[in-house]
């Protein structure tokens, strides 16, 4: 996993930690992944309030431009960003802390829905009590 910026921490809730370790990514994708959240950081440093979407992703509607949806490629699936992975993850402004809340194929399913985030959310803050409630 990429090393953040002292002024942004990255935390991986358990439904994220849960989808990559089922996922069991070689290095060629592992790679792709570590770039994209090294680029998601460069993004939210650039402008916290609306980063760059080419590099940060799409916001997911109806949670506040605080959680987004970035497509990565499966270049071990032979899959571009297009088809292979998505990143959900929450940009939790105030605290200065990306969250990676799911991390699936494509493939699998085509969104998360609103229920899958707010849970995913909640059990992020529930396996850490010192972070604040959403």
């Amino acid at each position: 996993m990429p090393d953040p910026p002292s002024d942004i921490t990255i935390s991986y809730g358990p439904t994220y930690n849960r989808n990559l370790k089922r996922l069991n990514l070689r290095e060629a994708t592992q790679q792709k992944l570590d770039k994209a959240w090294n680029e998601i950081l460069t993004a939210v440093r650039e402008n916290p309030d609306i980063p760059d979407p080419y590099f940060a992703g799409d916001p997911i509607p109806r949670n506040n431009r605080e959680v987004y949806k970035l497509r990565v490629a499966d270049p071990d699936h032979s899959r571009g960003a297009q088809k292979g992975l998505r990143l959900i993850y929450w940009w939790r402004r105030t605290e200065r802390e990306l969250v990676g809340l799911y991390l699936y194929p494509k493939s699998e399913k085509e969104d998360v829905t609103q229920r899958e985030i707010d849970s995913a959310r909640s059990a992020f803050v529930s396996a850490n009590p010192v972070t604040k409630r959403p």
